[in-house]
């Protein structure tokens, strides 16, 4: 005999008001068919995705909500912004099938090349997109984040079309550090940006000489103070090392930083 499943829509639902959710919420919890079927393991629920969610079903799923949670708990906020805030907006930063999420792991050769971004402008309104390495390098102060990527003065939800004030680099986390943070953070501007004069303006400095990447270090939370940056979006992934790193350091004739942990004898 053949076996049959019932199933329940949570994203549907979430497309109705509060007053018809709540009643939804209690016609399923009187459902018998509906508890058979969960007992009996039958009960197909379809999960959320959340690359199809609007910015008012983003919130309205919590995701928002989710994100601040793993942001406080992996220090994201504490190490890159100036204070915990609440995302109103969904960020889809995509690098093919790979999503950016909160803190899912990704590897570099996956995010070699610049991600597809989805997002929903309003008319008139105008936003910026950072992607940044939020655990620096050795040798450089930790109030300075490697800029990976800056597009401005978006205006239409097609985000490749937008300026861009610095190109993408992919993430480099340095063999022998472990996983590091990067952090896609979308900001609502006050007003038009100068893409040109963004990414010197304050710019911060290595500690050391032999850092490789130094022109792109930036003091974050400056910068959004300085060009009036308010936090509306964001997504972060932990990337450790692999081949893909070696091989861009290679062809940008640079030497490859390496982390070694020496024991004292």
């Amino acid at each position: 005999s053949s076996s049959s499943s019932s199933s329940f829509s949570s994203s549907s639902s979430f497309r109705l008001d509060a007053k018809a959710r709540k009643e939804l919420w209690w016609r399923n919890r009187r459902n018998p068919a509906l508890e058979q079927a969960a007992r009996e393991g039958k009960l197909d629920i379809e999960l959320v995705q959340q690359r199809e969610l609007d910015d008012t079903a983003f919130k309205l799923h919590r995701v928002d909500q989710k994100i601040r949670a793993m942001a406080q708990h992996t220090k994201v906020f504490d190490h890159v912004f100036e204070k915990p805030f609440l995302p109103q907006k969904n960020l889809v930063v995509e690098f093919g099938t790979h999503m950016v999420y909160r803190g899912n792991v990704l590897q570099p050769e996956t995010m070699k090349a610049a991600p597809q971004v989805r997002m929903t402008v309003e008319d008139g309104a105008l936003y910026s997109l950072l992607m940044l390495g939020a655990d620096g390098a050795p040798g450089v102060s930790g109030e300075l984040q490697l800029l990976h990527w800056a597009k401005v003065n978006i205006s239409s939800n097609d985000v490749s079309a937008a300026e861009t004030a610095m190109d993408y680099l992919q993430p480099l986390p340095y063999q022998g550090s472990g996983y590091h943070r990067y952090i896609f953070a979308l900001y609502r501007q006050a007003s038009a940006l100068d893409a040109a004069r963004l990414a010197s303006a304050p710019i911060g400095h290595a500690h050391t000489d032999q850092f490789p990447l130094a022109s792109r270090l930036v003091a974050h939370k400056a910068l959004c103070q300085h060009w009036e940056l308010a936090p509306v979006g964001l997504g972060f992934a932990d990337c450790a090392w692999d081949a893909s790193v070696s091989a861009y350091f290679s062809a940008a004739g640079k030497d490859e930083p390496r982390v070694t942990l020496v024991e004292e004898p």
